[in-house]
């Protein structure tokens, strides 16, 4: 992040027997050997991995997911590995995107050389994903979340030797990243949805009415959604290590429907030219896939002609298969693309064939002027009278 702010029926018989079983596609299982410095990740095999792996391993509990993450540059990633969790009745996505503006610092130990941003957004995911694995039984106290992430950056300034910065700057932080994470619990007549952030990753639930967006952008100045992409205003709250920071909550209520949860680092939609546009991207590139490995492959191509900055998300099918949702998405996206994108591409284009024809106009005047300016100055030069 360069910004300084920037339906299966699931109670089978095998998915009973599998019952308060882990099945985690992040990097949980991981925890018992990691030690308490942050580790370096081979980010180019990783986002390989991501990208061709199967999660054939998720259909016992009725869900699908998929998590992207890519980098600007290879090896220099500041968006840590996106959390996909999930048990039989909780699904959790998350996202976590560091700072590379605020946090642009390189500090040194023996797992090489990073920045404050790529450790930050690292530490605080494996934080939350022990939180998760700690409190997948219990509502999510987030004060108490908070006190561990706290806790940990402490930790990981000792690690790395980070000391206090002499610079007094508003726009310097160590330590900071952002975070966006859904966590979806199923009820017995629904799917309960919390919405939990700091700074402007974003949290949405799709449903067949379309994409809603369940967290809210924290800005020095208030702006909505688009008015943020158009003006890349400052972050007022993220997660750091030397100031206070908030995890801002949303009860987003029960849904009664299949929905999809999604967490998006600002890489995903901060380059487009609306919200509107990012909705498209998903329902243009699911209706378009053959399955999830082709949806995932086609967000990421997508994603990579327009995106100027680290991009990584996490998708989740809390109910319903691919299949489902291709076809029941299909009403809406041609609504969408009717409505709004075909209208707005028409004046794309016509801008774009205005702004073309000024420019053949201004050659063609200067052309004209210094055709007629060499006819002109054969007498103009000429003092023989």
């Amino acid at each position: 992040m360069g910004k300084n702010k920037k339906k299966n029926n699931h109670k089978n018989n095998s998915t009973l027997k599998n019952k308060g079983k882990l099945n985690v596609s992040s990097d949980v299982d991981k925890f018992k050997q990691m030690d308490d410095e942050v580790v370096e990740e081979n980010i180019k095999n990783e986002v390989e991995d991501d990208v061709l792996g199967s999660v054939d391993n998720e259909e016992n509990f009725g869900i699908k997911s998929l998590i992207i993450n890519v980098p600007k540059k290879e090896g220099k990633g500041e968006d840590a590995d996106p959390i996909s969790f999930f048990t039989v009745d909780l699904c959790v996505t998350g996202v976590f995107d560091g700072m590379g503006g605020a946090g642009a610092t390189e500090y040194t130990n023996k797992n090489g050389t990073h920045t404050g941003a790529y450790i930050a957004s690292r530490e605080v995911k494996k934080i939350c994903e022990e939180f998760i694995k700690q409190n997948m039984d219990s509502e999510f106290n987030i004060d108490v979340l908070k006190q561990a992430i706290q806790k940990g950056l402490d930790k990981t300034c000792e690690v790395w030797d980070i000391k206090p910065s002499g610079l007094r700057s508003s726009m310097i932080r160590v330590l900071p990243t952002t975070l966006a994470m859904i966590y979806a619990k199923r009820k017995e007549k629904g799917v309960h949805v919390m919405s939990y952030w700091s700074g402007d990753s974003r949290n949405y639930i799709l449903a067949k009415n379309g994409l809603k967006q369940v967290s809210v952008d924290e800005l020095v100045s208030a702006q909505d959604p688009l008015e943020n992409l158009r003006n890349d205003a400052a972050l007022s709250n993220c997660i750091s290590q030397d100031r206070k920071f908030e995890i801002t909550t949303k009860d987003c209520g029960v849904f009664f429907e299949p929905i999809i949860i999604i967490s998006a680092t600002d890489g995903c939609f901060g380059y487009l030219k609306s919200p509107i546009h990012f909705e498209y991207l998903l329902l243009n590139t699911l209706i378009n896939s053959n399955n999830i490995e082709d949806w995932k492959l086609e967000i990421i191509n997508n994603l990579k002609d327009v995106s100027g900055d680290d991009f990584s998300i996490s998708i989740m099918f809390v109910e319903n298969d691919f299949t489902y949702w291709k076809s029941i998405m299909k009403e809406r996206f041609d609504f969408i693309k009717k409505l709004y994108i075909d209208p707005i591409d028409m004046l794309e284009q016509e801008l774009y064939d205005t702004k073309n024809r000024i420019s053949q106009l201004e050659e063609a005047l200067y052309d004209k002027v210094s055709e007629s300016w060499y006819e002109y100055k054969k007498e103009y030069m000429n003092d023989n009278n």
